[in-house]
């Protein structure tokens, strides 16, 4: 652990992510373990990057590996107040997001596709004013896209498909003016595409997802 006295920020990061390690983790015999610990120097903790004294980026994706990360996606994490990057793609994580990653101000990139995870997708993901990347596709989450997401001024990607989403596409998407691409295909959406969105949507999203545009 670091000193105290010296860097007061990175010692507040480093119990966050103990106290969050065990839920990340989970319980069966074929998780990844993490090697986070008190007596490991953080510089040394697999899968953390630190940036000016502070934990900057949590990557822990898993791209066919055996060893995956079978647990929840700890509340905890919304604590981590300079953290730009969160990938735990392609896991075995369950449960809900948790409304508390909406804290993350400077995060830029968050990857959560690729898991088993359930519930609604949070609004609070909307006060993520930095976030170009959002990636949640192939979990099973349901409810309807929050009209919060159209918040998201820098947002550039925003990848849902494969999920049993439902409802109707909100017109807010098209606030974003910064989209390079939109994935929403393979959910159970109604209603049409609002014509705003015709140019984040590539020819083929648009066919997957069977939708008329608006009007």
């Amino acid at each position: 652990m670091p000193n105290p006295a010296d860097s007061p920020g990175l010692v507040s990061d480093c119990a966050t992510l103990l106290a969050a390690k065990n839920t990340l983790e989970g319980e069966g015999a074929e998780a990844f373990r993490l090697n986070w610990a008190p007596d490991v120097q953080i510089s040394d903790w697999g899968n953390v990057t630190i940036t000016n004294n502070r934990v900057s980026a949590l990557k822990a994706p898993s791209y066919g590996m055996k060893l995956q990360l079978t647990g929840e996606i700890p509340s905890e994490l919304g604590n981590l107040a300079n953290l730009e990057y969160l990938d735990l793609f392609g896991n075995e994580l369950t449960g809900a997001i948790p409304a508390e990653l909406g804290n993350l101000a400077k995060l830029t990139e968050l990857r959560l596709g690729g898991n088993r995870l359930t519930g609604e997708i949070p609004p609070e993901l909307g006060n993520l004013a930095n976030l170009e990347w959002l990636d949640l596709r192939r979990n099973q989450l349901t409810g309807a896209i929050p009209p919060e997401l159209g918040n998201l001024a820098n947002l550039e990607y925003l990848v849902i498909y494969g999920n049993q989403l439902t409802g109707e596409i909100p017109a807010e998407l098209g606030n974003l003016a910064n989209f390079w691409g939109l994935y929403l295909s393979d959910n159970q959406l109604t209603g049409c595409i609002p014509a705003s969105l015709r140019v984040g949507l590539g020819n083929e999203e648009i066919e997957l997802i069977g939708l008329p545009f608006c009007g």
